[in-house]
């Protein structure tokens, strides 16, 4: 969040003119930001939340902050701010979401080793001693 306040609050940006490789960095950079601050706030809420609540929570706080972003850079002399950029900061975040949602292995989960096979019977042990 840090680093999005950081480039929110400078009064320009570095690019490349009015080209349609600057409209097209500016507008993946907030995609891709906001992806990001999604997967580590979904990251965070699984501590409180399990499951959707956690996505939800996740999702919540991503656009939530994307609002504010915008927000904030009406407050910066130079800035202005762009529903359009709202919208794609929602989408960053939801397309995260998502495929966090459908994938097969939680990747934040810890590394548990599996337990070794038993060898006995059904409720015997393998100890010797």
């Amino acid at each position: 969040m840090v680093f999005i306040f950081y480039w929110s609050a400078q009064s320009a940006l570095p690019g490349f003119g009015q080209s349609f490789l600057d409209l097209l960095l500016k507008k993946g950079a907030h995609l891709a930001v906001f992806a990001v601050l999604a997967v580590l706030a979904y990251r965070a809420a699984r501590a409180d939340f399990s499951g959707p609540a956690a996505l939800l929570t996740a999702g919540l706080i991503a656009i939530g902050y994307g609002a504010l972003d915008e927000f904030h850079q009406l407050l910066v002399a130079g800035r202005n701010a762009v529903l359009l950029d709202v919208f794609i900061d929602a989408a960053g975040a939801l397309l995260a979401l998502n495929l966090l949602s459908r994938a097969r292995h939680d990747f934040f989960a810890p590394v548990v080793a599996p337990h070794p096979p038993s060898r006995g019977k059904a409720g015997e042990s393998d100890d010797l001693g």
